[in-house]
């Protein structure tokens, strides 16, 4: 079957917070927000790592994955916060 991938290579990439390396970065005001990313079973995603397929289901086109913002102090200031993913796939 031609719609069927041989292979299928994902990684999410980003800057990770700077004292802890399994957090996405969130800039924005001082410090107080990062973002965790688990798979579909509950692993943790750490920026760079390259992904299970197993989180992707290839019938319905979709990614499987939970985004969770992550306060990094008690009280977070009022700011414009940012960051930014990237998914990286290849494919064949």
């Amino acid at each position: 079957d031609d719609r069927q991938w041989r292979s299928l290579h994902m990684q999410l990439d980003g800057e990770p917070v700077e004292n802890n390396i399994h957090f996405f970065a969130i800039a924005g005001g001082e410090r107080g927000w990062a973002m965790q990313i688990q798979d579909a079973a509950g692993d943790e995603v750490t920026p760079g790592m390259v992904l299970s397929a197993d989180s992707f289901d290839e019938a319905l086109m979709e990614l499987h994955y939970r985004m969770r913002l992550i306060q990094q102090q008690e009280r977070a200031q009022r700011a414009d916060w940012q960051g930014a993913i990237r998914l990286m796939m290849t494919y064949q």
